[in-house]
C-alpha cells in the first residue's frame, strides 16, 4: 500500500520579499517593480513576472493581503455601510453582494442599476437594521 505524503516546498528568499513587497498597496512601495528585481532581487524584470504567475508566490500575496489587512475590513465594512445608507448606489451594491455573498467573492458592480431600486433597498436595509429611525 502506497502512503501519500505531502511535500511542502519552502518558499525561498527572494520571492518571499516579491511577495511582501507586491502584498503592499502600490503606493506604499518602496520603488517600482522594475527597479525593485534588479536592485533588491538581482533578477530580470522578466523572471519577476514569472515568478508572479506562479501559483505559489499568488497564493502567498493573497494571504500575506489578507493577513495585514484582516483588521481593517470592519472599519472598510462600516464606511461602505455608511456611504450606502447616505444614498451612494455603488456602495450599497457592494455593500448588498458582500452581505448576501457571506464575505465572499465581492467585486466592484459593472451595472447601473436604477436609482429607484437601490434606494428602496436602502430604505429596507434602514428598517431592518434601525427600526427606532
Amino acid at each position: 500500500m502506497k502512503i501519500a505524503t505531502s511535500t511542502i516546498k519552502p518558499i525561498d528568499a527572494n520571492k518571499l520579499k516579491l511577495v511582501e513587497y507586491l502584498a503592499l498597496p502600490k503606493a506604499c512601495r518602496p520603488m517600482p517593480l522594475k527597479r525593485f528585481a534588479i536592485e533588491v532581487l538581482g533578477v530580470s524584470e522578466p523572471t519577476v513576472h514569472a515568478w508572479k504567475k506562479t501559483s505559489e508566490v499568488a497564493s502567498s500575496v493573497r494571504k500575506t493581503i489578507e493577513q495585514k489587512f484582516a483588521d481593517d475590513i470592519p472599519d472598510v465594512l462600516l464606511a461602505l455601510r455608511d456611504n450606502a445608507l447616505a444614498g451612494n448606489p455603488r456602495a450599497a451594491k457592494i455593500f448588498l453582494e458582500y452581505v448576501e455573498s457571506g464575505a465572499q467573492d465581492v467585486y466592484l458592480p459593472r451595472e447601473e442599476l436604477s436609482r429607484k431600486d437601490l434606494e428602496a433597498e436602502i430604505d429596507r436595509l434602514k428598517k431592518k437594521f434601525y427600526p427606532s429611525n
